[in-house]
């Protein structure tokens, strides 16, 4: 008996790739027109629908990133409401470590979130388990990609700024030797 599949099976794998296919290009387009028309939580529900593929979740980083930096304070305290916060730090948790591009967007739009005196904002990624994730992205990409290095770094900085208590974590949980290797 053979183990080849059947033209049957054959079929449904392509329509399973095919499916899959429009399904992550639908979300990238639902990201991409929610920041058109700076609806923040619009980017969100659609990074939570397209949370299993890498690119949905850098594009929806690199959105947040540009919305947040061209925005107001109030900008980025709505990307907070609507749990764009959580939504990143799990895209960076399934995607970061393995993808170089998904981990420097991720950070990117983490750090323009804590910037500033938004102290919800850094609690929230500080509770989500931002600190670990950023210091396993670093571990994994710093050395040997300096964007991803310059943003997890930026999202260290920014969580820092003006917040005692987010300094002492990053000591105490080691990351200050981490931070010197990639200096």
């Amino acid at each position: 008996m053979s183990a080849k599949s059947s033209p049957v099976e054959g079929n449904i794998d392509s329509l399973l790739v095919d499916a899959a296919s429009l399904l992550w290009a639908k979300s990238v387009r639902k990201i991409q027109r929610a920041k058109e028309s700076g609806d923040s939580e619009g980017v969100v529900r659609a990074m939570q629908s397209g949370a299993m593929w890498p690119l949905v979740v850098k594009t929806g980083a690199k959105c947040i990133c540009a919305m947040s930096a061209t925005g107001t304070a109030q900008t980025d305290i709505d990307f907070g409401r609507h749990g764009a916060i959580p939504v990143l730090v799990r895209g960076l948790d399934v995607h970061g470590e393995t993808n170089a591009s998904v981990a420097t967007a991720g950070c990117g739009a983490l750090r323009n979130l804590a910037c500033g005196n938004n102290d919800a904002n850094k609690t929230t990624i500080v509770s989500s388990g931002g600190i670990p994730l950023i210091f396993r992205l670093l571990e994994a990409h710093g050395e040997t990609n300096a964007s991803v290095a310059e943003a997890g770094c930026g999202v260290l900085c920014s969580l820092t700024h003006k917040n005692d208590a987010n300094t002492a974590t990053i000591v105490s949980s080691g990351g200050i030797p981490l931070i010197f290797r990639l200096l």
